[in-house]
């Protein structure tokens, strides 16, 4: 239940994710942050690798350090490396 809750508000997420949508978009990617940082990370990982990329930002971005360490160190190094870089340039 949790997985399908999860997988469906990132969905949602990444359809809102237009200029007239705005409003409290940052607010809803630190809640689905929080959900991810309960997640094993493994889990979250899996998930991760397969939505889209500007989706899996936001949410990692909105995730504090420790639970995006554990969830970058699930994913495919190449995955991992590309996240990261824009992690690091979205966080000067």
């Amino acid at each position: 239940k949790l997985r399908d809750e999860v997988e469906l508000k990132a969905k949602q997420n990444a359809k809102q994710n237009t200029p007239q949508n705005q409003g409290g978009h940052d607010d809803r990617f630190g809640q689905l942050a929080k959900v991810y940082e309960q997640m094993a990370p493994d889990d979250a990982a899996a998930r991760i690798d397969k939505m889209d990329e500007t989706v899996a930002l936001k949410i990692l971005a909105a995730a504090k350090p420790k639970a995006t360490a554990k969830i970058l160190t699930g994913l495919p190094a190449a995955k991992a490396a590309r996240l990261s870089e824009q992690l690091a340039i979205g966080r000067r």
